[in-house]
């Protein structure tokens, strides 16, 4: 597979199939000013897109090499994706988090995109404990989107639990650094928007039992579309669920289109 018409081949590895319901999040840090980060962007939207819904996950624009380009029409950084960045360690981009299982090198986030797939088949191995269901209800005319979440644990799970809501865009075509020259036609994916939740996600509960369902709902007014940007047609929810102690591990993550 290749990123460009004639540029560095990315060799894609076999994909890690159906995850018997449990859904992985990673947590891709990466910018416009990033060489590297092109052909990790393109590798990680393979195996998302191979993993039979069992991946799903976002790109974090924050602030390192994240300015946009002279040529480019958006700026992809915002608080939200700036309080992502800075809450995590990583020793260069791009970087990524699994389910937010802190690697054993001081890190919180991987870099070296081509030591990623042992994370991800780590975490897919594991069993599925909770149950994520989403819809939402769009109004055109105020663009404004209601998104309803329903949580449902299928083991006991000790401690506070919170749930992480966020929204994002993709198909957004814009400049992108890569090893070689400048890719003036990128295709930019599940980049961050802005937070639904507060920013370190909502407590649903403590010490919640297997079976048990909470119900939320949370509304956001969808800015203006402006020039390719805010188109809600390419906008997705993006809901996982920590547990503190579990080391404020991810339990299980789910994606949907804001609008079918």
């Amino acid at each position: 597979m290749f990123f460009s018409c004639s540029e560095v081949q990315i060799l894609i590895p076999d994909g890690p199939g159906p995850a018997n319901g449990r859904i992985l999040l990673i947590e891709e840090f990466t910018g416009v000013e990033c060489a590297r980060c092109a052909p990790a962007s393109i590798l990680l939207k393979s195996i998302a897109e191979d993993s039979e819904g069992a991946i799903v996950y976002y790109a974090v624009h924050g602030g390192f090499l994240a300015e946009p380009h002279v040529e480019s029409k958006y700026d992809f950084r915002n608080p939200a994706a700036y309080h992502l960045e800075t809450s995590n360690i990583f020793f260069g981009k791009p970087a990524a988090s699994f389910n937010r299982v802190l690697p054993d090198n001081g890190e919180t986030a991987k870099s070296l995109f081509n030591t990623w797939q042992p994370f991800i088949d780590a975490e897919l191995a594991k069993k599925q404990v909770i149950e994520i269901s989403m819809s939402t209800d769009y109004n055109a005319t105020t663009r404004q989107v209601t998104v309803f979440v329903g949580v449902t644990l299928l083991e006991d799970i000790d401690g506070k639990v919170n749930l992480n809501m966020l929204i994002t865009e993709s198909h957004l075509i814009d400049p992108q650094d890569s090893p070689t020259t400048r890719i003036l036609d990128f295709e930019h994916n599940h980049v961050v928007k802005s937070f639904l939740s507060s920013v370190d996600g909502d407590m649903v509960g403590i010490n919640l039992k297997a079976e048990e369902t909470i119900n939320r709902t949370y509304s956001y007014t969808i800015p203006t579309e402006d020039n390719g940007e805010w188109t809600v047609e390419n906008m997705e929810i993006t809901a996982f669920v920590t547990s503190e102690d579990r080391n404020g591990e991810v339990q299980q993550a789910a994606q949907i289109l804001l609008v079918e």
